[in-house]
């Protein structure tokens, strides 16, 4: 009792259980102000789709080319080396791409590869930042390997940089120069689809999920923090 009125004082404020109100204003405040709507935003953001989801990622090699011409050839249309086309995309997470139809819905996945590159072999290459022209499209099985494909990637204008054409049905093309320096071409035996892969999700999906975490940690301690405290 006499401590009890100690702890009081003179004027009987218990100033012991004044200090416990303010010290759980403060940090309710600092919770509910900084570290909770940090949290909301990381865990909002573990509910998009394929937040913590990999890439997907295809990779063509092409046959050698059968004809060339210009900087391409040797002699007439002799090929002056064995230059086969390759391509690879990178297909962003959350892309569907499990029985596609070449030409029918979802097929054209144009916008949903974050990297597209080819070269051919002979120092031509071709990406989403050098050509004014890319055109993806695919046909898959059930596993998402493609099975056919059209691929546009370069120039339909009259200026011709540097381009690439690749279809299913043994059908590719590569252009260079400005104007047309070389033109290779394989119209009997296109290549082959790797099976797809996935890639490793980015450092940032990770750091999501540590907001996130930290998002459910707050909400606890928030919610803590407004119990009544007792005197």
């Amino acid at each position: 009792m006499v401590s009890r009125l100690f702890e009081r004082g003179n004027n009987g404020i218990d100033h012991a259980g004044s200090r416990r109100l303010l010290e759980s204003g403060v940090l309710m405040n600092f919770w509910a102000k900084v570290i909770f709507p940090i949290g909301l935003v990381g865990l909002l953001s573990l509910m998009l789709p394929g937040s913590l989801r990999a890439d997907t990622v295809y990779t063509y090699t092409g046959n050698a080319y059968t004809a060339c011409y210009g900087t391409y050839a040797s002699n007439g249309t002799t090929c002056a080396g064995p230059y086969a086309p390759s391509i690879t995309l990178d297909v962003m997470a959350g892309t569907p791409l499990a029985n596609l139809t070449l030409g029918g819905p979802g097929s054209n996945i144009t916008t949903d590869v974050s990297t597209f590159s080819f070269t051919d072999g002979s120092g031509l290459n071709v990406n989403q930042g050098n050509t004014n022209y890319l055109s993806i499209a695919i046909g898959t099985d059930i596993n998402g390997d493609i099975t056919s494909w059209a691929i546009y990637g370069g120039c339909f204008d009259a200026v011709l940089a540097q381009c690439v054409y690749s279809y299913s049905g043994n059908y590719d093309e590569s252009i260079q120069g400005s104007p047309i320096t070389g033109y290779a071409i394989n119209y009997a035996d296109s290549g082959t689809w790797a099976p797809p892969v996935t890639s490793t999700p980015e450092p940032s999906s990770y750091l999501l999920l540590g907001t996130g975490l930290l998002g459910l940690v707050a909400l606890a301690r928030k919610a803590n923090a407004m119990r009544p405290v007792p005197l």
